[in-house]
This record gives C-alpha cells, sequence and structure tokens, in this order.
C-alpha cells in the first residue's frame, strides 16, 4: 500500500516495512505482544539492551570518521585527542556490550533460533571483548580516571620511558585544538597494557561492532519468520 511519498509492506507477524521515498528512509516496525509471545520477556529486553549499546558504538565510529574528515592532517592534536578519546570510550562499551550479550546468552537465545549462525558469531565477539585487556581499560580508564590505579607506580612507569613529559600541546590558539598528553599518558602507563594489543582490539572494534548489528537482526528476523512475517 502507498500513500504520498510513504510506500508500506506488511509481511505478516506484526511486522511494518516502510519507505520514505523523498528521503529514502527506511523502517522496519514491530509489534511487541507479537515479539514478546514468540520469544519472552527476557529474551526480547535483552535483544533491546544489545541493540541499544550497538547503536552507542557506531555513533563512536561515526565520530571518529568524522573528526578524521574534520582534521585531515593525521598530526592534528585535536584529531589525535578525540580518536584517542572515542577509543577509550569504545573500551568500556565494548565490556558493557559483551554484559548484554551474556544477558541474552543466559535468556535462552539459542533455544529460540531456527538458525544458530548469526548468535555463534555474535558470541566470538562478546568472548573476545571480556578478554583481560579490554577488561582492564574500561574498568579503569575508559570510564573513570585511574581511581584503582597506584598513584606512584603509575608515575615511575611514566617515568621510566621519559623524566621530560608534554603538559600540554595546541595547535594555533583554540582550545578545542588542545590536548594535555601527560594525563592519558600517566593512566595507561599505571595499567601496564600489552599497547599493540591494545590498539588491535581497538582498530578491530567498529568492525565487530556493525557486524554484532547485523546479527542481531538476522536474529530477530528468525524470531519474527516464526511470528508468521515473510520477508
Amino acid at each position: 500500500m502507498s500513500g504520498g511519498r510513504w510506500i508500506a509492506q506488511y509481511p505478516g507477524g506484526g511486522v511494518r516495512l516502510s519507505l520514505d521515498v523523498e528521503r529514502d528512509r527506511q523502517q522496519m516496525q514491530v509489534s511487541l505482544s507479537v515479539l514478546r509471545r514468540t520469544a519472552g520477556d527476557h529474551i526480547v529486553a535483552a535483544l533491546c539492551r544489545c541493540l541499544a549499546g550497538c547503536d552507542r558504538m557506531t555513533s563512536l565510529a561515526h565520530l571518529s570518521m568524522l573528526s578524521a574528515e574534520k582534521y585531515p592532517d593525521e598530526t592534528s592534536v585535536a584529531r589525535f585527542r578525540n580518536i584517542q578519546t572515542i577509543a577509550l570510550l569504545m573500551f568500556g562499551l565494548m565490556h558493557e556490550l559483551a554484559k548484554a550479550l551474556g544477558r541474552l546468552r543466559n535468556a535462552g537465545i539459542e533455544r529460540a533460533l531456527t538458525d544458530l549462525e548469526p548468535w555463534q558469531r555474535i558470541d566470538e565477539v562478546r568472548k573476545r571483548w571480556l578478554q583481560e585487556t579490554a577488561s582492564r581499560l574500561r574498568n579503569n580508564v575508559a570510564f573513570h580516571l585511574g581511581d584503582k590505579i597506584d598513584a606512584g607506580q603509575a608515575l615511575d612507569a611514566l617515568a621510566a620511558h621519559s623524566d621530560a613529559r608534554a603538559l600540554s600541546e595546541l595547535d594555533g590558539d583554540r582550545l578545542t585544538h588542545a590536548r594535555h598528553p601527560i594525563g592519558e599518558e600517566m593512566l595507561l602507563a599505571g595499567l601496564d597494557v600489552d599497547e599493540k594489543k591494545m590498539y588491535a582490539i581497538g582498530l578491530q572494534a567498529p568492525h565487530d561492532s556493525l557486524q554484532v548489528t547485523v546479527d542481531l537482526l538476522l536474529i530477530a528476523r528468525d524470531l519474527l519468520h516464526q511470528a508468521g512475517a515473510r520477508m
């Protein structure tokens, strides 16, 4: 059926697929009552938590891309600061999203599916996100400012690399283009993390998050198909 700029389809199972032709915007609406009856409240709630986490991860990845576009010079102080901050926040979200995926598993998602492949891919990412390096960064740096880090040990580790540390850097005269390297450097030195492993996880995180999002939608489609939707 169509109405003006909107085109809508109703494939059954309480699903409505619509397209805003003028804005090229697609939307899938579902019936909560149908979804809850098909999968149960625990699975539906856990799925919602996971999708919320994926949206936040996608936002951070998008902000990183926008910062790189805004500051194409790879030596830009603002660009480095923005991407470093986004990467640290991603570590925090990775940990939280991994826990939400664990709740989805505990809710019995494997028993509810007809196709286990999407969940198996998700579970591999979940396990990777819960490894020690990611968890330590989340617990000490991502959403915290080193509350559990020993001050003396952190400063000793920082000084071991070099006693001369940059207190501030600034491109031009705008404070929004400034960073204070000694801060994050002390926090990371206090953790004594494997930097190569940290950067490898960080580089993989946006790809992993998008893949988890796709697989969560495949899981939702599986549940909707069981409810009678034909998509």
